[in-house]
Parts: C-alpha cells; sequence; structure tokens
C-alpha cells in the first residue's frame, strides 16, 4: 500500500487551515429563510401592483421589503460578532 508523502499531508492541512468549517446558528438560517421570503412577497407584489398603475400603493408595497433586509443585516452582523468572540 502506498503511503502518502509528507508533501501530501502539508497540502491537505493547508487546505483545511485555509477553510475553517464552521456551522451557521439554526436562528440565523430561519431569518434568512423568512427575510428572503418577505422580501420576495413583497417585491413582487409591489411589482405586480406597478404594472397595474398603483403607484403609491405598489412603492409601499417595495417599501415593505426592506425592514426584511435590514432584519436579515442585523441578524447576520450579529452572528458574526458573536463568532470572532
Amino acid at each position: 500500500m502506498l503511503e502518502p508523502d509528507e508533501s501530501q499531508a502539508s497540502s491537505e492541512e493547508e487546505q483545511v487551515a485555509a477553510y475553517p468549517s464552521h456551522r451557521a446558528p439554526a436562528l440565523l438560517a430561519v431569518v434568512r429563510i423568512i427575510s428572503v421570503l418577505g422580501m420576495s412577497f413583497f417585491i413582487a407584489f409591489g411589482l405586480f401592483l406597478l404594472l397595474g398603475a398603483w403607484w403609491i400603493t405598489g412603492g409601499l408595497s417595495l417599501l415593505g421589503s426592506l425592514p426584511f433586509f435590514a432584519l436579515m443585516r442585523f441578524v447576520e452582523k450579529f452572528a458574526a460578532a458573536d463568532e470572532a468572540t
């Protein structure tokens, strides 16, 4: 049986060190899913209303996607800060 030489072993160690395996918390995954669904709904509904010339309601619907985006960014920043400590 062939034994791996030291150069192959060190390159595998370098690859593992270059890509640390960390998993996102479950709460972060749930918030991402909810945020993407919320943004998708409000943007699609807003575009639908804008196509029907409902300008104010369509614009408000598009603005309704912003809290979902802000929530996703806030939770990701919180998770990154928690991971750094």
